[in-house]
Protein backbone atom coordinates (compact mmCIF):
# COMPACT_ATOMS: atom_id res chain seq x y z
CA UNK A 1 0.00 0.00 0.00
CA UNK A 2 1.24 3.49 -0.62
CA UNK A 3 0.30 6.71 1.32
CA UNK A 4 -0.90 9.32 -1.01
CA UNK A 5 -1.12 12.89 -0.16
CA UNK A 6 -5.13 13.16 0.77
CA UNK A 7 -6.87 15.98 2.60
CA UNK A 8 -8.64 14.75 5.67
CA UNK A 9 -10.75 12.50 5.72
CA UNK A 10 -10.45 11.05 2.25
CA UNK A 11 -8.37 7.24 2.48
CA UNK A 12 -4.90 8.30 2.42
CA UNK A 13 -3.71 4.56 1.23
CA UNK A 14 -4.27 3.12 -2.35
CA UNK A 15 -2.87 -0.24 -3.71
CA UNK A 16 0.15 0.19 -5.65
CA UNK A 17 2.31 -2.46 -7.16
CA UNK A 18 6.77 -2.13 -5.63
CA UNK A 19 8.67 -2.32 -8.77
CA UNK A 20 12.24 -1.56 -7.04
CA UNK A 21 14.05 0.79 -5.39
CA UNK A 22 14.37 4.71 -6.79
CA UNK A 23 17.86 5.26 -6.53
CA UNK A 24 18.69 9.16 -7.06
CA UNK A 25 14.89 9.93 -6.12
CA UNK A 26 14.26 11.82 -2.95
CA UNK A 27 15.67 10.21 0.35
CA UNK A 28 17.27 6.76 1.12
CA UNK A 29 14.14 4.60 1.05
CA UNK A 30 12.53 5.75 -1.54
CA UNK A 31 10.55 3.20 -4.04
CA UNK A 32 9.12 2.95 -7.36
CA UNK A 33 5.25 2.48 -7.21
CA UNK A 34 2.79 1.49 -10.47
CA UNK A 35 -0.40 2.76 -9.84
CA UNK A 36 -3.41 1.32 -11.02
CA UNK A 37 -3.36 3.72 -14.29
CA UNK A 38 0.35 2.52 -15.08
CA UNK A 39 1.58 5.46 -13.85
CA UNK A 40 4.69 5.28 -12.10
CA UNK A 41 5.59 6.84 -9.04
CA UNK A 42 8.33 7.27 -6.10
CA UNK A 43 7.41 7.28 -2.96
CA UNK A 44 8.93 6.57 0.31
CA UNK A 45 5.50 5.49 2.43
CA UNK A 46 4.86 2.11 1.53
CA UNK A 47 4.02 -0.76 3.55
CA UNK A 48 3.23 -4.50 2.82
CA UNK A 49 -0.05 -5.79 2.41
CA UNK A 50 -0.67 -7.94 5.74
CA UNK A 51 -1.91 -11.59 5.90
CA UNK A 52 -5.34 -10.59 6.75
CA UNK A 53 -5.11 -7.88 3.83
CA UNK A 54 -4.02 -11.07 1.56
CA UNK A 55 -6.73 -13.15 2.58
CA UNK A 56 -9.88 -11.40 3.05
CA UNK A 57 -12.65 -12.30 0.18
CA UNK A 58 -13.05 -8.37 -0.34
CA UNK A 59 -9.60 -7.21 -0.44
CA UNK A 60 -8.99 -9.72 -3.14
CA UNK A 61 -11.36 -8.87 -5.23
CA UNK A 62 -9.98 -5.16 -4.86
CA UNK A 63 -6.61 -6.69 -6.08
CA UNK A 64 -8.05 -8.29 -8.83
CA UNK A 65 -9.82 -4.94 -10.27
CA UNK A 66 -6.10 -3.44 -9.57
CA UNK A 67 -4.39 -6.31 -11.31
CA UNK A 68 -6.75 -5.57 -14.57
CA UNK A 69 -6.46 -2.10 -14.36
CA UNK A 70 -3.21 -2.58 -14.83
CA UNK A 71 -3.66 -4.70 -17.70
CA UNK A 72 -5.56 -2.18 -19.50
CA UNK A 73 -3.36 0.80 -18.81
CA UNK A 74 -0.43 -1.24 -19.36
CA UNK A 75 -0.94 -4.42 -21.83
CA UNK A 76 -0.73 -7.56 -20.12
CA UNK A 77 2.45 -9.94 -19.15
CA UNK A 78 4.79 -10.98 -21.35
CA UNK A 79 7.38 -13.61 -19.40
CA UNK A 80 9.28 -13.78 -22.86
CA UNK A 81 10.96 -10.27 -22.66
CA UNK A 82 12.26 -11.34 -19.03
CA UNK A 83 13.64 -15.21 -20.24
CA UNK A 84 17.17 -13.96 -20.66
CA UNK A 85 19.29 -14.00 -17.06
CA UNK A 86 21.09 -10.53 -17.12
CA UNK A 87 24.40 -11.16 -16.18
CA UNK A 88 25.35 -7.95 -14.27
CA UNK A 89 29.07 -8.17 -13.35
CA UNK A 90 31.47 -7.16 -15.88
CA UNK A 91 34.05 -9.41 -18.20
CA UNK A 92 36.98 -7.40 -17.36
CA UNK A 93 37.42 -6.62 -13.80
CA UNK A 94 37.40 -2.60 -13.10
CA UNK A 95 40.40 -2.25 -11.09
CA UNK A 96 43.41 -5.07 -10.14
CA UNK A 97 43.86 -5.38 -6.95
CA UNK A 98 47.27 -4.77 -5.93
CA UNK A 99 48.46 -8.32 -4.90
CA UNK A 100 51.32 -8.98 -2.09
CA UNK A 101 54.53 -11.40 -2.86
CA UNK A 102 53.40 -12.77 0.80
CA UNK A 103 49.52 -13.33 0.06
CA UNK A 104 48.36 -15.16 -2.73
CA UNK A 105 45.54 -13.48 -4.28
CA UNK A 106 42.15 -14.67 -2.90
CA UNK A 107 39.87 -13.50 -5.74
CA UNK A 108 38.92 -10.98 -8.32
CA UNK A 109 37.27 -7.56 -7.22
CA UNK A 110 34.87 -6.58 -10.04
CA UNK A 111 35.20 -2.96 -8.69
CA UNK A 112 32.68 -0.93 -6.22
CA UNK A 113 29.85 -2.64 -4.61
CA UNK A 114 27.09 -0.16 -4.32
CA UNK A 115 24.94 -2.53 -2.07
CA UNK A 116 27.18 -2.44 0.43
CA UNK A 117 25.85 -0.08 3.55
CA UNK A 118 22.38 0.30 1.48
CA UNK A 119 19.59 0.51 4.06
CA UNK A 120 16.85 -2.15 2.80
CA UNK A 121 13.27 -2.90 4.46
CA UNK A 122 12.59 -6.66 5.10
CA UNK A 123 9.16 -7.80 5.17
CA UNK A 124 9.13 -9.92 8.88
CA UNK A 125 5.66 -11.38 9.28
CA UNK A 126 3.03 -8.89 9.08
CA UNK A 127 5.21 -5.73 9.46
CA UNK A 128 8.81 -4.14 8.14
CA UNK A 129 12.24 -4.04 9.59
CA UNK A 130 14.72 -1.81 8.56
CA UNK A 131 18.20 -3.97 7.70
CA UNK A 132 21.43 -2.97 6.38
CA UNK A 133 23.88 -4.95 3.44
CA UNK A 134 27.01 -5.71 5.03
CA UNK A 135 28.35 -8.15 1.97
CA UNK A 136 27.54 -9.55 -0.77
CA UNK A 137 28.33 -13.54 -1.04
CA UNK A 138 30.94 -15.21 -3.54
CA UNK A 139 31.43 -18.49 -4.87
CA UNK A 140 34.59 -20.38 -4.96
CA UNK A 141 36.11 -18.17 -7.65
CA UNK A 142 35.52 -15.33 -6.07
CA UNK A 143 32.67 -14.42 -8.42
CA UNK A 144 29.41 -12.85 -6.84
CA UNK A 145 26.64 -14.74 -6.22
CA UNK A 146 22.83 -13.40 -6.81
CA UNK A 147 22.36 -9.72 -9.30
CA UNK A 148 21.19 -6.54 -8.50
CA UNK A 149 17.69 -5.90 -9.54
Amino acid sequence: RVYDPAPFPEQRESLGRWLGPAHNIGQDLCYYILKSNGQVIARTSVRALTEDELNDPADKLHHDEFDKSITEAIGSFDPDLIQGIPIDEPKEPLLEPPISPLEPAQHTTYGPDTLINASIILPRGDRSELGKVVRRKRNNEGLLIGRKH
